[in-house]
């Protein structure tokens, strides 16, 4: 990003080095998209996604060498910041539950089961 490449940022949110990280962040994306376009049009979503995404990404390589001693390399990959952008929207604009695994979840108990998931993968 500080050579200029922009791209990469846009990039990170559709790339993963893992599978299961993938297979995690699929699995998110399933359960919350129906009520996603029940509340935004396909543009909002994709603003929605990328930008929040964005916001993820830029933070992570902000904060990361601020929390990481010995100037550790950054590794941005993965859409958990865009799907968490989903999720803070429903949170405010959606009193529904979240049909996950067999049973009725809150958006804070979602939230916090996708958190250890990803800290997991």
């Amino acid at each position: 990003v500080r050579k200029g490449r922009l791209w990469c940022i846009a990039l990170a949110q559709v790339s993963h080095q893992q599978l299961e990280h993938l297979i995690v962040n699929s699995l998110f994306m399933y359960s919350i998209m129906v009520p996603i376009q029940d509340l935004l049009g396909r543009r909002q979503i994709c603003c929605l996604y990328f930008g929040g995404g964005a916001c993820g990404v830029l933070l992570s390589l902000w904060l990361s060498p601020k929390l990481m001693s010995g100037g550790a390399s950054v590794e941005c990959l993965g859409a958990s910041s865009s799907l968490y952008a989903f999720l803070g929207y429903l949170m405010c604009k959606s009193s529904l539950v979240v049909r996950w695994l067999g049973r009725d979840w809150t958006w804070g108990e979602f939230a916090a089961a996708q958190l250890l998931l990803d800290i997991g993968t």
